[in-house]
């Protein structure tokens, strides 16, 4: 996969997230433009471009808890919820909506 910036990462992550949220589909059955990235999530990829072993202090998606296995992350929610469940897309687009504010965080820095 060629190396993402992290504003791209943000924005690709987010369109994953979309369409786990319309689609009602898991994660690992989007259809990616490319190779898989790590963990099915760009943000884990873009962690592991940089050298960052395990993203969970260096995550570019701003983590209510700092980390996306917390207890009350929508990840967290999100993969304990039932397949197809209302639950699990209030989840998806709880991630997408953090994808938002990673990318609003980046435009304030430029």
């Amino acid at each position: 996969m060629k190396l993402l910036s992290r504003e791209e990462a943000l924005q690709k992550c987010k369109k994953h997230w979309l369409w786990v949220a319309k689609t009602g589909q898991n994660k690992s059955d989007y259809p990616f433009e490319d190779k898989k990235p790590d963990s099915s999530c760009y943000a884990c990829e873009y962690s592991h471009q940089n050298d960052w072993n395990f993203c969970n202090k260096n995550c570019i998606i701003p983590w209510p808890e700092g980390c996306c296995v917390a207890e009350k992350s929508p990840f967290k929610a999100y993969c304990d919820a039932k397949a197809n469940s209302n639950e699990k897309k209030e989840a998806a687009l709880a991630i997408a909506a953090l994808c938002d504010k990673g990318l609003a965080q980046i435009k304030i820095k430029k």
